[in-house]
């Protein structure tokens, strides 16, 4: 696998297998131009009862060539929407 994988993508793996799959503020910050990943499907969400609820949500990304799991942390999840507050009237939940 380590063959396979780009080297930033690997140890961002490594990373959060390490801390069984949650990434720290300062992880998701640590930006590097061309080290983009693409969420292409949500596997989890919030309840459409609970919108705002610390469940994490887990989605499926990937670069130009890997997909891969991700899960990101109900405070993750919460900072997004309170960042993007502007950008929609509610909350993403399944319908």
């Amino acid at each position: 696998m380590s063959r396979s994988l780009r080297p930033w993508l690997q140890q961002r793996r490594r990373d959060a297998l390490r801390e069984d799959g949650a990434l720290s503020a300062a992880d998701a910050a640590a930006y590097r131009p061309g080290s983009r990943v693409q969420i292409i499907q949500f596997l989890t969400f919030r309840p459409e009862n609970a919108p705002h609820s610390s469940t994490d949500v887990w989605a499926q990304v990937c670069d130009a060539t890997h997909y891969l799991p991700a899960r990101f942390t109900g405070a993750a999840v919460d900072a997004f929407q309170a960042e993007h507050a502007g950008a929609s009237s509610r909350p993403i939940v399944v319908a």
